[in-house]
């Protein structure tokens, strides 16, 4: 158990380090176009990685002979990713740092629910008293975004939503769906399979964009020349999801899904809040303390109780 709560740890340090370069990157996104666009870069870098990790020892034969199960999952695990990135960019462009870290709790019901169903992970009533204490944290948290951001759109609500829904996907395929497979295929292949599958995704749509979102368009040579600025720190958050991801289906080898998700999403939102805090200068009235111990309680109740009781 202690080899999974380390390998846990190298996953939330490299998440952490994503978020902040994130939000910093999401200036340079001008609209959903952008956003597509500086993703896909960031996710082929990442299928790059993987890929040559997969290849280590001049064994090709491990990406050209993945299982079908494998594949599956990484198709779903690739979609989710794609969507999740490209709406969280987009939510913390004009959405508190904080706000959005809260919000993607809420995406913990989605594994805790697949794993009950799919593989019996037992959820009890009081982990359902815990998520309803994570909703009730996330609608104190709207109103501290509101104090700081102005009013809230329906765009931004529907933002948050599809974060946290893609999210919890993304959790129960690297952490319960790929593990559960029991196959010969690692890790490295079941990253790469996914990022490839995200990129597809990502082209499908940024080329979607480009036809039927903006009437007028910039040539894709002008609109690369004028994200350039954006490409290093994409670059480190592409190293940064691949260590994040990695790491956190190696984890998934010694957690259960009761111990793996909540623990990644409690410390996790430490770390966020300590850097929406101290480098995004976002100060915290009371309704953003009480939220933000809200969701720690939240986790508390779903995550040690249980083992209590």
């Amino acid at each position: 158990m202690i080899e999974g709560y380390l390998l846990l740890a190298v996953s939330i340090a490299a998440g952490t380090v994503k978020g902040y370069l994130g939000k910093k990157t999401s200036v340079y996104a001008e609209n959903e176009t952008d956003a597509v666009f500086l993703n896909s870069v960031r996710i082929l870098i990442c299928a790059l990685i993987s890929g040559v990790l997969a290849c280590v020892g001049g064994n090709i034969a491990n990406i050209a002979s993945v299982e079908p199960g494998t594949i599956a999952v990484s198709a779903m695990n690739g979609a989710s990713t794609a969507v999740f990135i490209v709406s969280w960019l987009l939510a913390v462009k004009t959405g508190a740092f904080m706000l959005v870290n809260v919000f993607l709790n809420l995406g913990l019901v989605v594994p805790l629910v697949m794993c009950s169903v799919l593989y019996g992970d037992k959820v009890l009533p009081v982990q359902w008293i815990g998520v309803i204490v994570l909703l009730f944290a996330a609608y104190l948290m709207v109103g501290y975004n509101v104090g700081l951001n102005g009013k809230m759109k329906i765009r931004d609500f529907v933002l948050l939503f599809i974060c946290a829904f893609s999210s919890g996907l993304g959790e129960f395929f690297v952490g319960k769906a790929f593990v559960e497979l029991k196959n010969n295929d690692s890790n490295a292949v079941f990253n790469f399979y996914t990022y490839l599958f995200g990129f597809v995704v990502l082209i499908v749509v940024f080329l979607f964009f480009r036809k039927f979102g903006n009437k007028e368009h910039e040539k894709l040579k002008t609109m690369a020349i004028r994200l350039k600025s954006a490409y290093f720190m994409v670059s480190v958050m592409a190293l940064c999801l691949f260590l994040n991801t990695y790491f956190k289906t190696e984890a998934g080898r010694f957690l259960s899904s009761v111990q793996l998700y909540p623990v990644s999403i409690g410390v996790s939102l430490i770390c966020s809040t300590l850097v929406a805090a101290v480098i995004f200068k976002e100060r915290p009235n009371k309704k953003c303390i009480v939220g933000v111990a809200l969701n720690f309680a939240a986790l508390i109740i779903i995550n040690v109780i249980p083992k209590l009781i």
